[in-house]
């Protein structure tokens, strides 16, 4: 009896929540599955979850922003609405944000849940082009099929940037920004990534963390303020970075444990913690034209 009240309630408070939309007449609302190929080319006003099916391809033009309502049914104090992309999504000049913007009232850090790209290794790769991610809870999460970014920017989330648990084949981020969201900037699990040109700054938690299984290859990156590390590689045995800047973090620049990376044409500096903290002994590190200075220590190696 009371799960059916339960349900009961939810559903009113839906019908209310829809209700109060229904005087954003320049805005197509729209929620539940994407099941055929479409194309999105106006404003829309996210009010439920959205699936991409696997096999349909979802485009959204230039210029459209696709706002989320924030509906928060089970009370956690976070937005429950999610992006889900099983099939594909090809986004170019497109804002995802929060519909309090559209209201003109203060967005939350999580008003909805962010984009969840789960594509199977055997479907076709999406596209994220000179796009923005705003004020999601998790804004980009990848478990699946490559995935090739362009000008992406994510900020003002109140958990992690981006998080890939794992990428069939190289997914590529390019010119990226992972601004002022309140945990972790970048974690990379699995897979094969390549970032080329990335901001990643003023997060709450580490910048960048690898871990054992990923190749990943980074070019011209600036990791700076970011709560706790700056780049944190942990046992990933090919890893490659050049022209990396790593300051004024709040703790180490580098935390190397039982890795192999490889650092050319870089800079580490004014971090609160350690320079390049290497904290077991099969780690393997090297360093080439590089600067660390002006940190609280320059570098310690722990052998055990």
């Amino acid at each position: 009896k009371e799960l059916q009240m339960n349900k009961i309630r939810n559903i009113f408070v839906t019908m209310i929540f829809l209700a109060s939309f229904s005087f954003s007449q320049d805005l197509t609302p729209f929620s539940g599955p994407v099941d055929f190929n479409d194309i999105w080319d106006s404003d829309m006003l996210i009010t439920g979850k959205v699936t991409i099916e696997d096999g349909v391809i979802l485009t959204i033009s230039p210029g459209v922003t696709v706002y989320f309502a924030r509906l928060d049914q089970d009370e956690d104090g976070i937005g429950d609405i999610d992006f889900i992309i099983n099939g594909t999504l090809s986004a170019d000049g497109v804002t995802f944000t929060s519909y309090s913007l559209y209201q003109g009232e203060t967005p939350q850090s999580n008003d909805w849940q962010g984009i969840d790209y789960i594509t199977p290794s055997d479907g076709m790769p999406s596209g994220l082009v000179n796009t923005q991610i705003h004020y999601a809870h998790q804004g980009l999460y990848i478990n699946g099929n490559s995935m090739t970014v362009n000008n992406l920017e994510i900020a003002n989330g109140s958990d992690y940037g981006v998080h890939i648990e794992n990428s069939f084949s190289t997914t590529s981020l390019n010119n990226i920004s992972i601004i002022n969201n309140g945990g972790w900037g970048i974690s990379i699990d699995n897979g094969q990534v390549a970032i080329n040109g990335a901001l990643i700054f003023g997060n709450g938690s580490f910048g960048l963390k690898v871990e054992s299984p990923v190749i990943l290859e980074v070019d011209d990156a600036i990791v700076s303020s970011n709560g706790s590390t700056g780049i944190w590689i942990d046992g990933a045995q090919n890893s490659l970075f050049t022209g990396v800047r790593s300051v004024s973090n709040g703790g180490d620049g580098i935390l190397i444990e039982g890795a192999s990376p490889s650092f050319s044409n870089s800079s580490i500096s004014s971090n609160a913690g350690i320079g390049i903290n290497i904290r077991e002994s099969s780690s393997n590190a090297s360093f080439d034209y590089c600067d660390i200075i002006n940190n609280v220590g320059g570098v310690a190696v722990y052998d055990g």
